[in-house]
C-alpha cells in the first residue's frame, strides 16, 4: 500500500475538486479556457471566479471579503475586463486546488446538504488546508478553531492525553509543520513524540492526496533523533519504579511484589506490551492487573505510581526535544475547560 493511501480515504479522492462533504456522484467537470470547472463550488449566480492551478471556482465575493482582510484588499483592486469568465472577474491564486476547495467548504453555501455544525472530526488534509490558507488569508477565527481541535489530539495538558484517537502517526509530521507555521508551539511536544514512533518514513514524510509531500525540517528531524532514545530510557526507568518495592502491607503476603517482578521481566523482554518504544503514554498497570491477581493495596500503589510517572514524562517532553513551550506544565494548565471543536467560520 502506498504511503498516501490512508490519507486518500479521508473523503479526499479528487485532488483537484476535493470537498469535505458526502453526496451523490458529480457530473463530469466542464472544461473551458484551459480550466476545469469545480462542480462543488460553481454557482450560476456567483460573482467572482477564483482559479487555482487548472481548477476554477465560481463563488460569491461577499463571504471572502467578510472573513479575510487579505481577500478584501485583493478584490478591491480593479480587475481587467479581459480576464472574465461568464461576466465574472477572474482572480488567480497560487494555492493548491484541494486546499482552496477545503477553504470554500467552510465559507460558501453547500449544494448537497445543510451543514450547520461543519465537520465534527475533519480529516488531516482538510484541517491542514484550513490552517494553511486561513493563516495566509488572515481568517483568524478559522485558524484558531482548527488549532484548538488539533490541541485535543496533541494536548499540552496530561489530563487530556489520549482522550480521543489521533490521526495516523505520519500525520504528526504535518502537525509539526502547522505548529511551526502558526507559532502554536503547544502542539509540538506530543506531535514530535508521535513522529519518534515512525520508522524510516520519518525522513521521507508522506504524500497528500494531491501529490504534495509533507516532511519534517532538518531541525525537527534532528530533535526527534536526539529525543527518541531519551524517551525510551525514561520509560524503562519509569517501569522499574512502578513495579519494584511494593508496600509491605501487601494483602497477599508479598506475592504481589513477586508477581510484579515477573511482569517487569516480561515487559523488559518485550513479551508483554511495548516498553522500549518512544511513546509518550505510560499505561502498563491495566495489563499487570489483568495478568496477575494484585491485591487492592498494591493495585492502588501501582496506579498511583503510574500517574506520577506519566506526569513526569509529560512535563519533561519540551526539554527532551530542546524546545521552549511557554506555560507548559503537565499537572495544571492555564487552558480552561476542554479545547473547542472546529466550526464553520463566521
Amino acid at each position: 500500500m502506498s504511503e498516501s493511501m490512508s490519507l486518500k480515504r479521508a473523503r479526499l479522492e479528487d485532488a483537484d475538486a476535493s470537498s469535505p462533504t458526502d453526496g451523490p456522484p458529480r457530473s463530469p467537470p466542464t472544461v473551458f479556457q484551459g480550466l476545469v470547472q469545480n462542480g462543488e463550488f460553481w454557482f450560476e449566480d456567483g460573482t467572482i471566479v477564483l482559479t487555482a492551478g487548472y481548477v476554477a471556482f465560481k463563488i460569491y465575493k461577499g463571504p471572502l471579503v467578510e472573513h479575510s482582510p487579505v481577500f478584501r484588499d485583493m478584490l478591491s483592486l480593479p480587475q481587467p475586463d479581459a480576464h472574465q469568465v461568464e461576466s465574472c472577474p477572474v482572480v488567480p491564486l497560487s494555492d493548491a486546488p484541494m486546499d482552496v476547495s477545503c477553504l470554500l467548504g467552510v465559507l460558501m453555501p453547500n449544494k448537497r446538504a445543510i451543514r450547520p455544525f461543519g465537520l465534527a472530526h475533519p480529516p488531516y488534509p482538510v484541517i491542514a488546508a484550513w490552517i494553511r490558507l486561513g493563516h495566509k488569508y488572515q481568517i483568524h477565527s478559522l485558524v484558531e478553531q482548527s488549532l484548538q481541535y488539533l490541541r485535543t489530539l496533541y494536548p499540552d495538558n496530561v489530563k487530556h492525553l489520549n482522550k480521543q484517537p489521533r490521526y495516523p502517526a505520519l500525520c504528526a509530521i504535518g502537525v509539526v509543520n502547522l505548529a511551526r507555521l502558526t507559532g502554536a508551539h503547544y502542539l509540538l511536544p506530543v506531535a514530535l513524540a508521535e513522529c519518534c514512533t515512525l520508522g524510516e518514513e520519518i525522513v521521507s514524510g508522506f504524500v497528500l492526496p494531491d501529490g504534495r509531500r509533507e516532511q519534517l525540517s532538518r531541525v525537527d528531524l534532528g530533535a526527534c533523533f536526539r529525543a527518541k532514545d531519551k524517551i525510551i530510557a525514561k520509560r524503562v526507568r519509569a517501569a522499574e519504579r512502578m513495579f519494584r518495592g511494593l508496600p509491605e502491607e501487601c494483602k497477599r503476603g508479598g506475592d504481589c511484589e513477586s508477581d510484579m517482578e515477573f511482569f517487569l521481566m516480561f515487559l523488559m523482554k518485550g513479551t508483554i506490551g511495548s516498553l522500549c518504544v518512544p511513546r509518550v503514554d505510560i499505561s502498563w498497570s491495566a495489563s499487570a492487573k489483568k495478568l496477575y491477581r494484585l491485591c487492592s493495596k498494591c493495585w492502588d500503589e501501582v496506579r498511583g505510581r503510574e500517574e506520577d510517572e506519566q506526569v513526569q514524562l509529560f512535563r519533561e517532553l519540551p526539554s527532551l526535544f530542546g524546545i521552549q513551550v511557554p506555560g507548559w506544565d503537565a499537572a495544571e494548565m492555564t487552558q480552561s475547560g476542554e479545547p473547542s471543536q472546529p466550526a464553520v467560520a463566521g
